[in-house]
């Protein structure tokens, strides 16, 4: 048995992260258009085009209220993203693993892939399939940063202890995930380099052919 070629999972990976970051930014560029059309109702707004200064105050609260309402809209984009991206890392590990359930028919092949959803079953795995420590692939400190944002995002949002034992998120124990800290680019960068990485590992730990 073979793993595929680590070099082109990569490309595959980087294929699909490149156009998640590329959705991502156009929803960011959208919502700059709709922020300066917004900015320059505010900035030309005069008192005399109202019928009174209560009027005039009420539709600089709504514009204000509508300027927030987009910061929110662009923190939940860059929250959805980091899904997206951990969504590469589990469907590329099942691609992996299916390798090694190559003598099983499908249903049990699909059954065993349905247990891989939680990251200790996959190690497990790992380390029972190959016998390697799997915190010394490339980048693996990282990905463990992004799969435990992933996770917080989906189920609770906010840091707890394990994301807060990262540099990025120290100081934000117990806090809501501020979506400003989030790196997508470097979640981004990170994940073709641990796919290649996880597969040269798990190419090695496998007996060579007679």
């Amino acid at each position: 048995m073979r793993l595929p070629n680590p070099d082109y999972l990569s490309h595959l990976s980087a294929f699909e992260v490149l156009h998640l970051q590329e959705m991502a930014g156009s929803v960011v560029l959208y919502l700059d258009s709709l922020r300066d059309d917004i900015k320059s109702k505010i900035d030309s707004s005069n008192q005399d085009q109202y019928d009174s200064e209560h009027e005039h105050n009420s539709h600089m609260d709504f514009l204000n209220d509508e300027m927030a309402q987009l910061q929110n809209v662009e923190d939940i984009s860059k929250k959805l993203s980091v899904i997206g991206l951990y969504m590469v890392i589990e469907r590329f590990i099942k691609k992996i693993m299916r390798c090694f359930y190559f003598d099983l028919d499908e249903d049990s092949i699909s059954k065993k892939l349905r247990t891989l959803y939680r990251w200790d079953s996959v190690v497990q795995e790992l380390g029972i399939l190959c016998r390697f420590d799997i915190t010394e692939v490339a980048e693996f400190s990282i990905i463990s940063e992004l799969r435990i944002l992933n996770n917080l995002i989906k189920h609770d949002g906010y840091v707890d202890e394990y994301l807060a034992a990262f540099p990025t998120w120290e100081n934000e124990l117990n806090k809501e995930i501020d979506a400003n800290l989030i790196d997508l680019d470097k979640y981004g960068e990170a994940i073709p380099k641990y796919i290649r990485g996880l597969v040269e590992k798990l190419n090695l730990s496998q007996p060579s052919p007679s």
